[in-house]
């Protein structure tokens, strides 16, 4: 199945199922393009995704400077699409299931 067609499925998944807004279905998407480029350049088919490739493309992100909460939406992205692509079929196995998102800082 082509990058394209899985991630307009996403996007309709989050659209029409899951009742996103179209904020939220643009930045989930923009992660995930984002993780299949991060994987692809280290030579991983999404099919081959695991938890350890996704540790490391949020710790590239927080090396790079993107905040908590940023970091925190990108893993929330990746859950979400990873449950949905093992109900898909497109993946054996769930990943993400133990993937978890840095607490937010408290400011007074």
């Amino acid at each position: 199945m082509a990058m394209t067609s899985v991630l307009d499925d996403f996007a309709d998944h989050l659209r029409l199922e899951k009742g996103h807004s179209a904020h939220t279905v643009r930045a989930y998407t923009g992660d995930l393009r984002s993780l299949i480029a991060f994987a692809g350049a280290r030579g991983v088919e999404v099919a081959d995704v695991d938890l350890a490739l996704l540790r490391a493309w949020l710790a590239d992100h927080t090396r790079r400077g993107a905040a908590r909460t940023t970091v925190a939406r990108q893993v929330s992205s990746a859950k979400t699409f990873c449950s949905w692509a093992v109900r898909e079929g497109l993946l054996p196995t769930d990943p993400a299931a133990r993937l978890q998102a840095p607490r937010a800082r408290r400011v007074l």
